[in-house]
């Protein structure tokens, strides 16, 4: 069975509606990846500043650097490294911007051209070459977005670790200062 001129147009059209809808998903999921990457920030960020209040200049005065102990402050130091990390690549994925559509002004002129073909020259070769154009710009175009969200993704997910590591540091920095600061009231 051989398609006809309207089968094969009716095809390539097909195929560029679903190009569309396929950058349009790949740019939502992109937004997604970026609001978490901007939430995992301000999360380093607000406990950031939590940690270098603990090293400020009151603190060290009142001997909160003698009562938690050198260990406490490596995994402080350790903390705020993290943290740093994590609002260092939430950046990044930010900075990975979303591919451009293919050019409308390529496709307008290529609209162009084929409206003013005479009617005793055209063919229906003409269009299909047309649609065929848009759909290798639309791939071409959706290869480049789906590598930029993978990019995206990956960095993410290390920036979560790292903020998961770290909100697991503080946990064992609270309970090492809770300890220490409670000594001298259980008798330690």
């Amino acid at each position: 069975m051989t398609l006809g001129a309207k089968e094969r147009n009716d095809l390539g059209n097909a195929v560029l509606v679903r190009c569309v809808d396929e950058y349009k998903e790949f740019v939502r999921i992109a937004g997604v990846i970026d609001d978490k990457a901007q939430k995992a920030g301000v999360a380093a960020g607000a406990f950031l500043a939590a940690g270098l209040g603990l090293l400020t200049s009151q603190a060290a005065q009142s001997g909160l650097t003698q009562r938690i102990g050198p260990v406490a402050f490596i995994i402080l130091f350790t903390i705020i490294g993290l943290l740093i990390t994590v609002s260092a690549l939430a950046l990044f994925v930010s900075w990975i911007k979303i591919v451009a559509l293919p050019s409308a002004e390529g496709l307008v002129k290529m609209t162009q051209d084929l409206t003013n073909v005479p009617d005793n020259e055209w063919t229906d070769g003409m269009l299909e070459n047309f649609l065929r154009t848009q759909a290798d710009l639309w791939v071409e175009c959706l290869q480049s977005l789906r590598e930029n969200v993978r990019k995206k993704s990956h960095r993410l997910r290390w920036a979560q670790t790292a903020l998961a590591v770290a909100v697991l540091f503080i946990g064992i920095l609270l309970a090492l200062v809770a300890l220490k600061l409670s000594a001298p009231y259980f008798g330690g």
